[in-house]
């Protein structure tokens, strides 16, 4: 249940499964070294490839309305990022391997869809 990339260690606590589009599910997970929990992780998978995506809330107007796209979808905002591509594909990679292994310690499968 204990992810290790390099200086990041991370612990999957909960997973919620919700499929829909790329979305596989939400996970929350705990870094222990900084004593954080980040609720909420969304896990996506498309042409086999899974990545982990920080926490984000729909984007609304100040006349309260969700704001779209041009395809008619909400568009969200993050509530955080990472400062380089390095560090947010290490966090992505640990969350993924975190989720796994979650699974496998509880005999779940994060998806109805064959993972890669």
């Amino acid at each position: 249940m204990i992810a290790h990339s390099g200086k990041l260690t991370l612990v999957c606590l909960d997973w919620r499964s919700l499929e829909r589009g790329s979305l596989l599910g939400f996970a929350n997970v705990h870094i222990p070294a900084v004593r954080l929990v980040i609720r909420d992780v969304a896990i996506h998978m498309k042409d086999g490839k899974r990545w982990a995506q920080l926490p984000s809330k729909a984007q609304i107007s100040k006349d309260r309305e969700l704001i779209k796209d041009g395809d008619g979808k909400i568009k969200y905002a993050p509530f955080g990022e990472f400062d380089n591509r390095k560090v947010a594909d290490a966090f992505s990679d640990a969350v993924v391997r975190a989720v796994d292994e979650f699974h496998a310690r509880h005999g779940q499968r994060a998806s109805s869809r064959a993972l890669a």
